[in-house]
């Protein structure tokens, strides 16, 4: 039996508490504050992470410089090429990251997709295409610097979405995560189709790919499959053992746990509620 003295002004109170219910909170507790300070020690690895602080607070800056300086509306159809063009370079980067992966997995990874070393692959191919594609997450922040240039709100989806991908990436390249093929090639798929249809919609090219829709249903699946698919290195025994693997699986799931429910929270409201009120008009 444990005492707690609780002070209420003149009064101190004694309370006699049983253990049993202070010890599943200290070893929450205890839990937490060490995940907490693994993902501390993450931060300070790779200089690269610093470059969330501006993305984070230079937003309203650069908002305001835009309406200042009106820069868009003086030359809109030289942001509109530079936008297109940006789109159209993320969409081939995007397929070729996701060929490389899958290439791997296929043919240069001598062991099996369920292990603890897919790294030690010997090309070194593997290691590339994840570092590079960790690195294009930090340019992806264009995305949203390039809706504030265009004087469009931004979303939640999109500020958490890509603040998470690059902690996601981050983790999973430093810590040499097996499952990242997951993420390199499944993101690499529809990052190919989402910026050819950005592309086409700033450039005003016909997009005949497939229904506007489409595109975050293929998302939604995206989480989904890649989440299943990524379970089963939880059964893997030299990943699971490996505490930098084992925290980034946590990670992974809370994170993409959290966009999934953005995304469908996103196609609701602008596929399903306003095409059910347009149907009503």
């Amino acid at each position: 039996m444990a005492n707690t003295t609780l002070s209420l002004g003149l009064l101190d109170v004694t309370l006699s508490v049983p253990s049993e219910v202070w010890q599943p909170l200290d070893a929450g507790y205890s839990t937490a504050a060490k995940y907490g300070q693994w993902i501390q020690s993450e931060l300070v690895i790779d200089p690269l992470y610093w470059l969330l602080v501006p993305y984070i607070i230079g937003q309203p800056i650069f908002s305001d410089f835009v309406a200042y300086t009106r820069m868009y509306e003086k030359n809109k159809t030289f942001f509109k090429y530079v936008m297109g063009g940006y789109n159209l370079i993320m969409s081939v980067f995007s397929l070729c990251c996701a060929a490389v992966a899958f290439y791997c997995l296929a043919f240069t990874i001598p062991t099996r997709i369920y292990s603890h070393d897919l790294f030690s692959e010997a090309t070194g191919l593997y290691s590339k295409v994840t570092w590079v594609f960790y690195v294009s997450k930090y340019v992806e922040f264009l995305d949203t610097y390039f809706l504030v240039l265009c004087g469009r709100p931004v979303s939640w989806l999109q500020y958490i979405h890509h603040i998470g991908a690059v902690l996601d990436m981050g983790f999973l390249y430093h810590g040499q995560n097996d499952g990242v093929w997951i993420f390199v090639g499944f993101n690499g798929v529809i990052h190919t189709v989402m910026y050819y249809y950005y592309a086409c919609c700033i450039l005003k090219w016909k997009f005949t790919l497939m229904p506007k829709n489409f595109i975050t249903i293929m998302q939604l699946l995206q989480f989904f499959s890649g989440l299943t698919i990524y379970y089963s290195y939880s059964s893997v025994e030299g990943f699971w053992q490996d505490e930098r693997k084992r925290n980034t699986w946590y990670f992974t799931y809370a994170y993409v746990g959290a966009v999934t429910m953005l995304f469908f929270n996103f196609y609701l409201q602008t596929y399903i509620k306003k095409g059910s009120k347009a149907k009503d008009i």
